[in-house]
């Protein structure tokens, strides 16, 4: 059965449509269809394994005449996918989080793709993200070039630390870079690069506190790098 059906149509005019599949064995999948000519075309796998069907898809599309999907997978993140006129890219993720994200919304505004989503953020609480592809479109992002061994998070020094630390990163290509700070519950506590960045070395001082320049209390935090899909992580101790 299916499940979750999200409709857009491109610049040629095509109406095209995403939702989940479930199969025999109750293995959720994303699929997509195109109606041209008065038919429906066989339906396209995108992705698979997804999240259970209560989480619908979203669907929209672009001034290039690329289609985009997003869903929640099996992971419990929120992952993306394009069709650019011949194939539907790689599956990758747009945040990973070691928390529930779902309910994904997708929309275009001439510029940038955004998407925004649910996210449980402890016992009966829930907050709102929100995500955008950075430049003009994905095929002129150096992806080829970045590899998971290829991005490097160096270890914090000093660790533990009481005043700051310098973290150092290391960008193979030019992309767009996110450096966070996650407490040891899994929630962003500050934020130190969400911008697109040059190939190149990078060392980022991080003094204790948050997002409000208040003192966090000591403990165990996570510093995590993220670009185009690839993600490190990197414990820290942040003393009394």
């Amino acid at each position: 059965f299916t499940l979750g059906p999200a409709l857009t149509v491109d610049t040629s005019g095509k109406i095209w449509a995403g939702w989940l599949g479930c199969d025999s064995v109750e293995n959720w999948k994303v699929y997509a269809s195109c109606f041209e000519d008065s038919v429906w075309s066989v339906p396209m796998l995108v992705s698979e394994p997804a999240g259970w069907g209560d989480y619908p898809v979203a669907i929209t599309s672009d001034d290039r005449g690329n289609v985009w999907l997003t869903w929640m997978n099996s992971d419990d993140d929120i992952y993306y996918s394009y069709w650019n006129g011949n194939k539907w890219s790689d599956p990758a993720p747009i945040d990973t989080h070691p928390a529930l994200d779902y309910y994904p919304k997708m929309t275009f505004n001439g510029k940038r793709i955004w998407v925004t989503w649910i996210r449980q953020i402890g016992s009966n609480q829930y907050a709102i993200y929100a995500s955008y592809t950075y430049g003009v479109g994905v095929e002129e992002k150096p992806v080829a070039n970045l590899s998971p061994s290829a991005l490097k998070l160096d270890p914090s020094y000093p660790n533990p630390f009481s005043l700051k630390t310098a973290i150092s990163y290391q960008l193979p290509c030019d992309c767009y870079v996110s450096l966070r700070i996650y407490d040891i519950a899994g929630n962003l506590v500050r934020t130190l690069v969400n911008k697109d960045q040059k190939a190149a070395h990078y060392s980022v001082n991080w003094n204790g506190k948050d997002n409000q320049n208040r003192h966090l209390p000591g403990g165990v935090y996570f510093v995590r790098l993220e670009a185009e899909g690839y993600a490190k992580t990197e414990k820290v101790v942040l003393l009394q």
